[in-house]
């Protein structure tokens, strides 16, 4: 009896859901081009991230753009091409992103 619950079980570990295997091959290989951030958030990172928040209000951010601090209330509103820029506890720049 446990020789069959055993071979029941290793036949199902074997097999995962259906599809499972095409998933792991084509992970990662979509297009770059579904992924632009239509509010260039990638062009600001490099000048931004990690810097104080002073950085931000030196530079010339897009018009709407939001700087957001821990525990600041927000609109829940999406908006792809609005720049939002994060700013942590101790006062740096932790993230740049649109939405």
């Amino acid at each position: 009896m446990v020789f069959g619950i055993a071979t029941i079980l290793a036949g199902c570990l074997g097999r995962g859901a259906p599809g499972a295997a095409e998933a792991e091959v084509t992970r990662g290989t979509a297009s770059p081009m579904l992924f632009v951030e239509r509010c260039a958030a990638e062009n600001w990172r490099p000048d931004l991230l990690g810097r104080p928040e002073s950085a931000a209000h030196k530079a010339d951010l897009p018009a709407g753009h939001r700087i957001l601090h821990p525990g600041s209330v927000m609109q829940q509103d999406y908006d792809a091409l609005r720049l939002n820029v994060t700013v942590n506890r101790k006062g740096r720049i932790d993230g740049v992103y649109c939405g």
